[in-house]
């Protein structure tokens, strides 16, 4: 990665892109391990000595190598789900973020010790002043809502600003914090599973000058649609051509790829990076 690398807004989905399980469909880790879609985890499962069945996920050594803590680039990680188990990715990710996961040991903590970034995401305590890591959307064919600090979503929302809330947004960015969303499944489910109905990623045109990039990674992207992921520019609440998405802001994960190559997940966020660099340098160049 280059120095120039900018500051990443990393979106993930979180069922089937990065675990086994997916409570919108009522599927548990039993069903998912008989169904084809298991292919679709990031990993292999194995018998671990007292005969508990673990998940391993193979890329791990590659993840080290290209580690953005370690190589001091900023960014963001926001989990998006349709689904209600933030808790319980919130409470693994934390382990990672303390250096107490057994699978993934950290040289240095990223739980603000040291003076370090703090990239937990905090579900029941918060440090004075601070506002909530987490929260979900509401969706509605006259607004876009987040409402921070519950994952329980309301049945109605007051008309607004449809992205009233981006503005407040940027103090997260600003303090390289790790978010966990959940998104509104009904609206998605009301209007046909479209695109512009989907979980919402906003676009600034000015985000280029500040040197931003975002990228939201899902296996429900399609290879000609974005399907699931609403991409928006923010100052005038349009839909953004998929073309123009399409593997700079929009990736779609490919299970199979997934399984085949350890750096599969680095590799499609450096081709992402250097589109980014392209594009930026066009720009430049008018």
């Amino acid at each position: 990665m280059e120095d120039a690398a900018p500051h990443v807004l990393l979106y993930f989905d979180v069922n089937k892109t990065l675990i086994m399980h997916d409570p919108v469909q009522g599927k548990a880790l039993p069903h998912i391990l008989n169904d084809l879609l298991t292919e679709r985890a990031y990993g292999r499962v194995i018998q671990a000595e007292d005969g508990v069945t673990q998940w391993l996920w193979d890329g791990q050594e590659a993840l080290k190598e290209h580690h953005l803590q370690e190589r001091e680039v900023k960014f963001n990680l926001i989990f998006r789900t349709f689904g209600n188990d933030l808790h319980r990715v919130a409470q693994e990710f934390n382990c990672f973020c303390e250096g107490r996961h057994p699978c993934f040991p950290l040289a240095t903590a990223m739980d603000g010790s040291g003076g370090g970034i703090d990239r937990r995401i905090h579900l029941h305590t918060m440090n004075e002043g601070e506002s909530p890591r987490f929260g979900t959307f509401m969706r509605t064919e006259g607004t876009t809502a987040l409402i921070m600090g519950t994952f329980e979503q309301p049945k109605a929302a007051d008309d607004a600003d449809p992205l009233a809330f981006y503005a407040s947004s940027r103090r997260w960015r600003e303090l390289q914090a790790t978010l966990a969303l959940r998104d509104f499944y009904p609206y998605w489910f009301q209007n046909s599973e479209i695109a512009t109905a989907g979980k919402l990623l906003t676009l600034d045109p000015a985000d280029e000058g500040e040197h931003v990039h975002a990228m939201f990674f899902d296996d429900n992207i399609l290879p000609h649609d974005a399907h699931i992921v609403d991409a928006r520019f923010v100052d005038s609440d349009t839909a953004v051509p998929f073309e123009d998405t399409q593997e700079l802001h929009l990736l779609r994960v490919e299970p199979l790829d997934v399984i085949q190559s350890e750096a599969y997940l680095v590799s499609r966020f450096e081709a992402s990076l250097e589109l980014w660099r392209e594009k930026k340098d066009s720009n430049c160049a008018k």
